[in-house]
């Protein structure tokens, strides 16, 4: 179980802790886990079923926090009442028992039935893929769709890794949603300073309407709502601009090179 200091605080980040957790689970669940070879080992993490992921967390809360879970299925229950630090404890333990390669990523993504990360050796090539899937899939619901080329990088991937040994939150993205993105949240505290402005209820917002509430809200800019339409409409035509350019010019500069992989594959 996860101590506490002198002053009743949490130590979140107690290792030992953490792996011996997931450790424990792991002997319980999978008897034989510790005599498999890494490649076995990674394809459990990759492609274990449901159950076993459930068997696996309710020996782990148990172990950090001391909570108790009479089905396998109780811990995700258990996990809500979890204080910040102490489910980042779980997390850190969960991601032992089902991240791939060296820095353990595993990605809040889904894949189709039998696919896992190990099918893919870069998240470039993970993100080619999911693009086809998704223009597909597109073309399917609508059979007038023109497919839009592949240019590169993932949008808003959310993942879970080791980065200098700890368990680290993160979101992949491709340098162009990046750039575009830190330059449309700098657009929005531009045009406020310019034309401040706010949303303010009308006479029908919130009323009931069917099965729902009305929204009625509108803009007010002192007068300026005009102008403050039209620069909103310039800054999305510069951002779309700016995405597409930048994802073309990522393009030319990657053609003939390929791309770092995101984890390494044990051989």
């Amino acid at each position: 179980m996860i101590p506490n200091d002198r002053r009743g605080r949490l130590h979140p980040f107690d290792h030992a802790a953490i792996e011996a957790a997931a450790r424990r689970a792991l002997m319980a669940v999978v008897p034989d886990y510790f005599s498999w070879d890494d490649n076995r080992r990674e394809r459990f993490h990759a492609d274990r079923d449901r159950d076993t992921r459930d068997a696996l967390s309710r020996i782990m809360i148990t172990a950090l926090t001391g909570t108790r879970c009479d089905r396998d299925e109780a811990w995700e229950e258990a996990e809500e009442d979890l204080e910040p630090a102490r489910l980042y404890a779980l997390n850190w333990a969960r991601l032992l028992t089902e991240g791939i390669g060296e820095d353990r990523i595993y990605l809040n993504e889904s894949m189709a039935d039998g696919v896992t990360l190990l099918d893919f050796e870069t998240v470039h090539d993970y993100d080619i893929d999911d693009h086809r899937f998704q223009q597909e899939a597109r073309r399917r619901e609508s059979p007038d769709y023109v497919e839009e080329p592949y240019e590169g990088g993932p949008h808003w991937l959310w993942a879970r890794m080791l980065i200098d040994g700890r368990l680290n939150y993160s979101t992949l993205t491709s340098v162009a949603q990046y750039l575009t993105d830190e330059v449309e949240e700098a657009m929005h505290q531009r045009i406020e300073e310019r034309i401040p402005h706010e949303y303010v209820d009308g006479p029908e917002h919130g009323k009931k309407s069917g099965g729902g509430l009305r929204w009625d809200r509108r803009i007010d800019a002192g007068g300026l709502e005009g102008q403050l339409e039209e620069l909103k409409e310039r800054a999305y035509d510069y951002l779309t601009e700016l995405y597409r350019t930048s994802r073309r010019s990522w393009k030319r500069a990657n053609a003939s090179r390929s791309t770092s992989p995101a984890w390494t594959r044990r051989r």
